[in-house]
């Protein structure tokens, strides 16, 4: 009895067959991730150069109605362009974060499918 014993407890403090041990995984899909295309900078109209007619300390305008209403439009148009480029350069972030994130999960694919080749193969 003393001998089966000692012959169970070797088997266990030397890994073997009646040690715990986790399954090893047959197959691996590890996807490497897909980067997102480059951005190109999106293009926003040119800073409008504030009438001459506008005081820009005081805001006080001696300007036509048909002067202001160009002005403001120019004004609008930048706007809305800085806002387009906002939500292109968000989504383009969101893009680049996700692609960081799948590459991690990806390298630790890798790595736990290399760990397991390696325990398969008894080193």
């Amino acid at each position: 009895m003393k001998f089966v014993f000692a012959v169970m407890m070797s088997l266990v403090w030397a890994g073997g067959a009646l040690a715990e041990e986790a399954p090893v995984k047959s197959t691996w899909d590890c996807k490497a991730p897909i980067a997102p295309a480059p951005l190109l900078t999106p293009t926003v109209a040119a800073k409008p150069v504030m009438p001459s007619c506008i005081n820009p300390a005081t805001r006080l305008s001696t300007c036509s109605n048909k002067v202001l209403v160009a002005y403001n439009n120019a004004v609008d148009a930048r706007n809305s362009d800085l806002e387009k480029a906002a939500v292109v350069t968000d989504n383009y972030q969101d893009a680049l974060n996700t692609y960081v994130r799948e590459a991690s999960s990806y390298a630790n694919c890798e790595v736990s499918r290399l760990n397991s080749e390696l325990r398969r193969l008894g080193r």
